[in-house]
């Protein structure tokens, strides 16, 4: 008995020392790696502009002639954004002011741009200027998605405002005439004068032409019937 007794104590002794050296095979297995986490498509880098006045020309000025309840994407590769995409969402027309749209919330899905806004409507005994209002938000954001999902805080989708129902760009070439006052200058066209309006941001660009100057621009003709100048340059 006492030989069985230091024969299973040796065994012991072994299985410890084993166990101590080499861990068993299980205690110091590193768990199983987890996979990596699938992608989430492109990173979205946005800003919500306040001031209008920091919009490129084209934007601040057709973002004006929206009226509809929905969204728009504003390319680099369709209008002159200096390499940047904007997007327009708008609340549609409205009787009063008071009515407000603010980001709720904004994340990418599988290359979707998912956002939510928030719409608020005046109360009943705010008083509230009298005329039609738009409330709109515009968003610079880093690429143009593959989709746009957006909502508000009913959970009612904003659809894409076809691009017919925006004001066509178009290009010309005139012969600078003169300025008529803060808003407007004069163009020769074909031998017709035309009157122009224009954003002031392009207050620099008029203040160098002359009377006679070729000018290469761009415009479109708003609801009005209004010529408005978005971008020249002088050849």
């Amino acid at each position: 008995m006492a030989k069985n007794k230091k024969a299973l104590a040796i065994v012991m002794l072994i299985f410890l020392t084993t166990c101590l050296t080499n861990g068993c095979g299980f205690t110091n297995t590193p768990p199983e790696q987890e996979p990596p986490p699938a992608s989430e498509g492109t990173a979205l880098e946005y800003k919500v502009i306040t001031d209008t006045e920091r919009l490129p020309v084209e934007v601040k000025s057709l973002a004006g002639t929206v009226k509809s309840c929905g969204y728009f994407v504003f390319t680099p590769q369709q209008y002159a954004t200096a390499g940047d995409t904007y997007l327009l969402i708008s609340a549609g027309t409205k009787p009063t002011g008071g009515y407000t749209i603010a980001l709720g919330s904004c994340a990418v899905t599988d290359d979707i741009l998912e956002i939510v806004v928030e719409e608020k409507e005046p109360a009943a005994d705010e008083g509230v200027v009298q005329v039609i209002t738009v409330p709109h938000l515009i968003l610079k954001i880093n690429s143009n998605f593959q989709d746009y999902n957006i909502k508000n805080n009913k959970n009612e989708s904003y659809t894409a405002i076809p691009a017919a129902e925006m004001p066509e760009i178009v290009e010309k070439k005139g012969t600078y005439v003169g300025q008529i006052d803060n808003n407007f200058i004069e163009m020769e066209i074909g031998n017709q004068a035309q009157a122009f309006m224009f954003e002031p941001e392009l207050d620099s660009f008029i203040e160098t032409f002359k009377a006679g100057d070729e000018i290469l621009f761009s415009c479109y003709e708003n609801n009005y019937g209004q010529q408005i100048i978005t971008n020249f340059k002088i050849e």
